[in-house]
Protein backbone atom coordinates (compact mmCIF):
# COMPACT_ATOMS: atom_id res chain seq x y z
CA UNK A 1 0.00 0.00 0.00
CA UNK A 2 1.41 3.40 -0.78
CA UNK A 3 2.14 6.15 2.13
CA UNK A 4 -0.13 9.40 2.74
CA UNK A 5 2.97 11.21 3.70
CA UNK A 6 4.34 13.46 3.12
CA UNK A 7 0.96 14.98 2.45
CA UNK A 8 0.92 18.16 0.09
CA UNK A 9 -0.19 21.02 0.58
CA UNK A 10 -2.58 22.97 -2.05
CA UNK A 11 -4.17 26.38 -2.57
CA UNK A 12 -7.02 26.48 0.12
CA UNK A 13 -10.33 26.25 -2.46
CA UNK A 14 -12.37 28.26 0.17
CA UNK A 15 -11.88 32.34 -0.20
CA UNK A 16 -11.02 33.56 3.23
CA UNK A 17 -11.54 30.19 4.97
CA UNK A 18 -9.36 31.06 7.82
CA UNK A 19 -10.18 34.04 10.19
CA UNK A 20 -7.77 36.99 11.49
CA UNK A 21 -4.96 36.82 9.11
CA UNK A 22 -4.59 32.66 9.38
CA UNK A 23 -2.99 30.61 6.27
CA UNK A 24 -5.22 27.64 5.08
CA UNK A 25 -3.98 24.83 2.83
CA UNK A 26 -5.55 21.95 1.49
CA UNK A 27 -4.41 18.06 1.88
CA UNK A 28 -6.20 16.42 -1.01
CA UNK A 29 -5.21 12.91 0.20
CA UNK A 30 -6.82 12.92 2.86
CA UNK A 31 -9.76 16.27 2.33
CA UNK A 32 -8.57 18.11 5.15
CA UNK A 33 -8.36 22.17 5.43
CA UNK A 34 -5.99 23.37 7.51
CA UNK A 35 -5.65 26.33 9.34
CA UNK A 36 -2.12 28.00 10.39
CA UNK A 37 -3.25 30.59 12.69
CA UNK A 38 -1.34 33.89 12.89
CA UNK A 39 0.34 34.92 16.35
CA UNK A 40 -2.31 35.59 18.79
CA UNK A 41 -5.03 33.52 17.88
CA UNK A 42 -6.11 29.54 17.89
CA UNK A 43 -9.03 27.60 17.09
CA UNK A 44 -9.76 25.54 13.78
CA UNK A 45 -10.75 28.48 12.14
CA UNK A 46 -8.35 31.17 13.60
CA UNK A 47 -11.71 32.25 15.13
CA UNK A 48 -10.91 32.87 19.04
CA UNK A 49 -7.78 35.51 20.26
CA UNK A 50 -5.63 33.50 22.20
CA UNK A 51 -4.89 35.24 25.36
CA UNK A 52 -3.02 32.41 26.90
CA UNK A 53 -0.33 32.45 24.70
CA UNK A 54 -0.04 35.97 22.66
CA UNK A 55 3.66 35.59 22.45
CA UNK A 56 3.94 31.70 21.32
CA UNK A 57 4.69 30.54 17.78
CA UNK A 58 1.26 29.79 15.45
CA UNK A 59 -0.98 26.79 16.61
CA UNK A 60 -2.32 24.40 13.39
CA UNK A 61 -5.57 23.00 13.28
CA UNK A 62 -6.71 20.51 11.02
CA UNK A 63 -10.49 19.08 10.84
Amino acid sequence: SSSLWPLIALPCPIDSFCLNGGTCKYYEAVGELVCQCAEGYKGQRCENKDIYNLGSKSSVWAF
